[in-house]
């Protein structure tokens, strides 16, 4: 009588056994993929998996497309921004532009006094301010491009500060604006005045470059 009813339990009339779980109530667990774990969802925006959404418009986004707000994840589309690939190269170029705009700012105080002065001690004090200056603001390229890519950028942007300063000191010199307490006489043409230039901003770079490696490299042992 035993074996019958516990038979009966667990057969319903056609032979097939039904799981413990489901005949005591319990709720049966979320969906899963053939191979066991939960399904992901496909960023709409790009071709990330993800298992996030937006609070708005309930699709599918990835961490990258989400703006966190104490309302919840909410996409870029629903608050009017720009898609997140356009926001990182804004980004990444106001970047640029500040570090040439320092470059600049203080290549142009360097060749200008290079011009009465050259291979000066105001090369290295100058090329040291601009590197550490460039070197503190590198924090958040080094954490998205490493050390190396970090450098990389501080070094093209104090070259790019130091050929913007060249052009605009060379022209003013070529149109005699611009002359050293000895005079500029017989007058160099404009390429030579370019090359004299550059020539005497070469330890000038040098120092500031060696700078923001030094800086960026006691930074990252600590």
């Amino acid at each position: 009588m035993i074996d019958h009813q516990y038979q009966h339990d667990h057969d319903h009339g056609d032979g097939h056994s039904h799981d413990h779980n489901h005949s005591r109530g319990h709720a049966p667990g979320p969906p899963t993929t053939p191979s066991g774990y939960e399904p992901t969802l496909v960023c709409s925006h790009c071709t990330a998996d993800t298992m996030l959404r937006c609070i708005r418009c309930k699709r599918p986004y990835c961490t990258d497309c989400l703006e966190r707000t104490d309302a919840g994840n909410i996409c870029f589309e629903c608050l009017g921004l720009p898609p997140p690939a356009v926001q990182r190269r804004a980004r990444a170029a106001g970047q640029v532009l500040r570090f040439v705009a320092i470059a600049t700012t203080i290549a142009l105080v360097h060749v200008f006094v290079s011009i009465d002065s050259p291979f000066s001690n105001w090369g290295v004090i100058l090329g040291i301010g601009v590197g550490f200056l460039i070197a503190t603001r590198l924090d958040g390229i080094q954490r998205d491009r490493g050390m190396r890519g970090a450098i990389y950028l501080g070094a093209t942007s104090i070259i790019q500060g130091l050929l913007v300063a060249v052009v605009v000191i060379g022209v003013l010199a070529s149109a005699g604006l611009v002359v050293s307490a000895d005079g500029l006489i017989p007058r160099p043409s404009l390429p030579e005045t370019f090359i004299d230039l550059l020539l005497r901003g070469f330890f000038y770079y040098l120092t500031a470059v060696v700078t923001v490696i030094a800086y960026r490299w006691q930074k990252s042992r600590f």
